[in-house]
């Protein structure tokens, strides 16, 4: 794995404050969506359709999550190896970084980290919205960045707009708990690793 290490000229905490903003940016497009479904406006204009009523407004909110999971994971693992994976393969970074991992080091916040990485590249939490019968997954984070895709898998465009207020603000929840999370893991497992650094 080493050999597959490209060394970083950014500092960790540029990686840190990236992941930040990214995650920032879909607690913002979380909130407005929220207030937009509970509270509807009257604009009617073709943007609004497609954003708001259609619930295109998803796709950014996770595309960008996916992106601060990246970076969050190529991050800790400059902070650990002085460089990071050069790939958007999310599970390629996943083994970099436990390969780090060690005693010192507090595997719950990490296997914590793990889970919520699986839960959305695996697209698990898609798949239960899905109507169709496969399961879909999307390591490279393609599916939520241009309407054609690697993973040859083509958004229904109905996907978001066919559920229902109460199915969206439940998902919009799981959304801003895992977010929260994810900031108070990028703390702990960062220290963690830095305290694993010094023995």
């Amino acid at each position: 794995m080493k050999n597959n290490i490209k060394k970083s000229n950014s500092s960790y905490h540029r990686w840190k404050w990236f992941s930040y903003s990214y995650l920032a940016l879909v607690e913002i497009g979380l909130k407005k969506l929220r207030e937009e479904i509970n509270h509807p406006s009257n604009v009617k204009d073709i943007k609004h359709y497609f954003v708001f009523c259609k619930k295109y407004l998803f796709i950014p909110i996770i595309y960008n999550l996916k992106h601060a999971l990246e970076i969050i994971l190529k991050g800790l693992n400059i902070q650990g190896n002085n460089g990071y994976i050069q790939t958007h393969d999310i599970m390629l970074n996943n083994n970099a970084l436990q390969s780090i991992i060690n005693e010192s080091t507090d595997n719950q916040n990490i296997n914590t980290l793990i889970d919520i990485i699986n839960k959305y590249y695996r697209m698990e939490f898609f798949n239960k919205i899905l109507v169709q019968k496969i399961k879909i997954s999307d390591i490279h984070n393609d599916i939520f960045r241009f309407p054609e895709n690697s993973v040859k898998f083509s958004l229904d465009s109905e996907c978001f707009g066919r559920l229902k207020k109460q199915e969206i603000n439940e998902f919009i929840d799981e959304l801003e708990k895992d977010i929260a999370l994810l900031f108070k893991l990028l703390i702990t497992i960062s220290e963690d690793i830095s305290d694993a650094k010094k023995i």
